[in-house]
């Protein structure tokens, strides 16, 4: 039997989660999952819930978003002996679901999961606090946590959009000043950063698999300035589109292990789509190969 605690956050994502949960159990324990259902409350998230836990089970799954996860991440890494994760989305973008390959259908994955392998993942460090997968600022970034989850919910990926057109005219540059790992110090004018340990953002794909690592120690970092004119803002779509940074002179990329960032005015971040706060300066750092997945 394997002694297995599953977080389970039913706000996440779309609301008929909660019709589907008996089976995914049911295929769990056909599995010789041996299932201890914990559910996230408002001021109980999955941090604390594997705190309270960390001694009773050798194997934790978490039903959520993205958000949800950067919870059990947090509570995870400050343990001396951790676990595996096996992480069944149910979120509305669920960018690091997607680039593990873990499929849509929640029960196919529980029913699998005694098949799956064990994939080392980095974790980030966002001046003290812990991201799974990205930590970003500037164009658009507001619209994860701010979207209505009535709107997401009934609309999906496709609530981001709406939103992120109603906030296209309030997009503003800050001036930063970077200082990379290497001694190299970039300045300039920034509409949106991104730092970033995965192919999607914000239901976007901007990487493709062969073109980075999830566990090399090393994030993608993207940063994009104020375009001049439309046919500028028309190239900066394109690139991403095809996921092409090198000759866009409004894009810089760069694969770095640690970055310092400093503004002169406070800038709003999100970690793993979540509200992270205003800062001026901060710090970021990577724990290589800290988490450990499973995977199809």
């Amino acid at each position: 039997m394997y002694n297995t605690l599953m977080i389970v956050n039913l706000e996440s994502g779309r609301a008929n989660f909660n019709k589907k949960l008996a089976y995914i159990i049911e295929e769990l324990k056909y599995n010789e999952f041996d299932v201890t259902i914990k559910y996230t409350k408002k001021d109980y998230g999955a941090d604390k819930i594997i705190a309270d836990y960390r001694k009773e089970y050798d194997l934790l799954i978490v039903c959520g978003g993205d958000g949800t996860l950067n919870q059990a991440i947090t509570g995870l890494t400050k343990l001396r002996n951790r676990v595996s994760i096996g992480f069944i989305p149910i979120g509305t973008t669920n960018d690091f679901a997607r680039t593990l390959g873990i499929p849509k259908r929640s029960v196919l994955f529980a029913r699998n999961l005694i098949n799956t392998k064990a994939l080392k993942t980095d974790t980030g460090i966002f001046n003290g606090k812990y991201f799974n997968y990205v930590v970003a600022f500037g164009a658009f970034t507001e619209v994860a946590y701010k979207t209505k989850k009535s709107l997401k919910r009934k609309l999906g990926w496709f609530a981001y959009l709406i939103s992120s057109i109603k906030q296209f005219r309030k997009i503003r540059p800050y001036r930063l000043h970077i200082e990379f790992e290497d001694g190299k110090i970039l300045e300039d004018n920034f509409i949106y950063g991104a730092i970033s340990n995965s192919s999607y953002i914000g239901g976007i794909k901007w990487f493709d698999a062969e073109d980075f690592s999830l566990n090399d120690g090393k994030f993608e970092v993207i940063l994009i300035k104020k375009p001049e004119n439309f046919t500028d803002y028309l190239k900066i779509f394109k690139s991403i589109l095809f996921k092409d940074y090198t000759n866009n002179k409004n894009i810089f990329y760069t694969q770095e292990k640690k970055l310092k960032i400093s503004s002169e005015k406070l800038i709003e971040w999100t970690i793993d789509g979540e509200d992270a706060g205003c800062y001026k300066i901060v710090e970021i750092g990577n724990k290589t190969k800290n988490m450990e997945f499973l995977v199809l």
